[in-house]
């Protein structure tokens, strides 16, 4: 990117990811959850590299900062996050019927330990680094929200998203002090 259009600034660059890469890696996210990482690997690929490279660090260097600098959530946690806004959504007093019914069943499903998205959705997050709980009855509006919150708190105690020390960090701290001059 840069040998086309030089240095993009972290804010601009904050933008086109937003804009033009995030609805890639997060089509489908609300109504099919990442049970297996070896898709989701990939996608995390691609967005540790965009982030690499928009603040103009080696590909080696730590992860945690690429998202406490850009303010970005890790894609294993906004893939998990759209899931539940969705079920928010659903829970809402304003879903069409066929909707209401597709819920009702998978939660029927659910309880009797059978493959369902609500199955999908609570052993996802209870395989985090953090694992999340989501209750498997009595879903309201307000607990969705606790539960997304929880997702939050989570993330950030995660180890991808949790910098390592200060020192270990001189080398990033000055590369960006140094791009924020030249800009």
């Amino acid at each position: 990117m840069s040998r086309h259009v030089g240095h993009v600034p972290v804010h601009e660059g904050r933008i086109l990811y937003t804009s033009r890469i995030d609805p890639h890696l997060t089509f489908g996210a609300e109504v099919v959850v990442d049970i297996a990482n070896t898709a989701l690997r990939q996608l995390e690929t691609v967005q540790v590299l965009y982030l690499h490279r928009l603040l103009c660090v080696n590909s080696c260097s730590c992860i945690a900062p690429l998202f406490t600098e850009t303010g970005l959530w890790p894609l294993r946690y906004r893939r998990l996050d759209l899931p539940l806004r969705y079920l928010l959504h659903i829970l809402s007093p304003s879903p069409s019927l066929f909707v209401r019914l597709a819920f009702e069943e998978c939660t029927r499903l659910h309880s009797t330990q059978k493959a369902s998205w609500i199955g999908d959705l609570t052993h996802t997050l209870e395989r985090l680094p953090v694992p999340v709980s989501l209750p498997s009855t009595n879903l309201t509006p307000d607990t969705v929200t606790h539960v997304r919150n929880n997702l939050q708190k989570a993330m950030a105690f995660s180890p991808q998203t949790v910098s390592p020390t200060r020192r270990n960090l001189s080398f990033f701290n000055t590369g960006l002090n140094e791009m924020t001059r030249a800009a």
